[in-house]
């Protein structure tokens, strides 16, 4: 069950430690009595400590690195003195990744920046001082042969990508 007097809100998570902050909407004498798990296990050093100019109480999770692991993981915050569910955050790695459109997008960016990089330096090359202007560059992705024209271009890109330089 859900606390409604309780409230529970994600500030960041950096450095492998999840921040947030927990108010208790009834009360302002309330301290909390937190714990945090994954898999039904606590999770060790998890710490708190009262904000007095923001009147809340902040929490600092940090993640174990023997918890990171392939797929969806869940970490459960729920207060212990009042035997209800906070909140929950999770973290997603590895295979379950593999279709997700943000992490294609960032493969596609790194892939055209090393394009663009590659075309740069042979504009240099032959002379051109860099610029390449007035060039039109067709890029392949995939060429008829089924094999992408570099290792590091992804096999998944069916498209021809054209842009006019300059």
């Amino acid at each position: 069950m859900m606390s409604d007097a309780i409230e529970l809100t994600k500030l960041r998570m950096i450095e492998g430690v999840w921040h947030g902050a927990i108010k208790h909407r009834g009360r302002s004498d309330w301290q909390p009595n937190i714990e945090v798990t994954h898999l039904d296990f606590a999770v060790d050093g998890v710490t708190i400590e009262e904000d007095r100019v923001e009147e809340h109480w902040r929490i600092a999770v940090p993640i174990p690195v023997n918890r990171i692991a392939d797929g969806v993981q869940t970490f459960v915050i729920r207060d212990r003195k009042e035997d209800v569910l906070l909140g929950s955050f999770s973290m997603v790695a590895g295979d379950a990744l593999a279709e997700d459109i943000r992490a294609e997008l960032t493969l596609l960016r790194a892939e055209l920046d090393m394009l663009k990089k590659a075309f740069r330096r042979h504009c240099v090359e032959t002379g051109d001082g860099g610029s390449c202007s007035g060039f039109e560059l067709a890029l392949p992705i995939r060429p008829s042969g089924g094999q992408p024209p570099h290792p590091s271009i992804s096999a998944r890109n069916q498209r021809r990508v054209t842009r006019r330089l300059g």
